[in-house]
């Protein structure tokens, strides 16, 4: 019998404000057809009980985005580069019509490994949403991961498994002050920072490389001595991710 290529590995409440949420990977039989990150399996997270596009016009996405700036709070217009309507409507879509099954994220990880894959912590949400067990399991025995998280300032105990995502260069310092490595979303006259380089696998690094392969978005180990990352603002919310980013500079 086939295995499953998705399956649901967690629902429960959301860590940010406790409303009901979901966690489901895709992607087990690496067909990603994501030509930045590389064959990767996704891990999707959203809210159980409302469509993603219902959740981002009421305010509801704040479950699994916590407070993201990109997200459109306050009236903002959204900047995040992730299109609601394709991946996450579909994937919520499936999972109201019941065509998920649940496998436990232990045995996830193991199929992960031994498909030789990686998993994208965060295709659409903010791991920081998810129970840090968790985010263990389902990477304590893989050997490549990336993840992101806005909500650093407060959980110092993800920065062994993501990324603090970093919306300016005071930011930087802050995290990195708590032990993150950081990702950074600049606008084009922003310079890199002393300790970050351009995203290998961004347009403007020339594509040099893949997620997958380059792995530099997994966190912070023991006496870690990479750089941090930095990548221009793009996607089809561009306009509106340069003037948060500009406005908070």
């Amino acid at each position: 019998m086939r295995e499953p290529n998705s399956a649901i590995v967690w629902q429960g409440p959301s860590a940010f404000d406790h409303a009901p949420i979901v966690a489901i990977v895709t992607g087990l039989d690496a067909r990603s057809r994501n030509l930045k990150t590389g064959p990767m399996a996704q891990l999707w997270i959203l809210r159980s009980d409302v469509p993603p596009i219902d959740a981002a016009a009421s305010g509801a996405d704040g479950s699994i985005c916590g407070d993201c700036g990109l997200r459109g709070i306050d009236g903002e217009p959204r900047g995040c580069y992730v299109i609601l309507a394709h991946g996450p409507q579909a994937v919520y879509r499936k999972f109201r019509d019941g065509g998920y099954e649940t496998i436990t994220p232990e045995l996830i990880a193991l199929r992960l490994r031994y498909a030789g894959l990686a998993l994208r912590l965060g295709a659409y949400g903010d791991p920081a949403a998810l129970p840090l067990w968790l985010l263990q399991s389902l990477t304590n025995v893989i050997a490549r991961h990336t993840g992101y998280t806005h909500a650093w300032r407060t959980r110092p105990d993800l920065a062994r498994y993501l990324m603090a995502s970093a919306d300016s260069p005071a930011d930087v310092a802050h995290a990195h002050a708590l032990g993150f490595r950081t990702f950074r979303t600049r606008a084009p006259e922003q310079p890199l920072l002393p300790d970050e380089i351009s995203c290998p696998a961004a347009d403007e690094s020339g594509k040099r490389t893949t997620c997958e392969r380059c792995n530099l978005c997994d966190g912070s180990r023991v006496n870690d001595r990479r750089r941090s990352v930095a990548i221009l603002a793009h996607g089809t919310t561009t306009v509106h991710a340069l003037a948060f980013i500009r406005r908070i500079a």
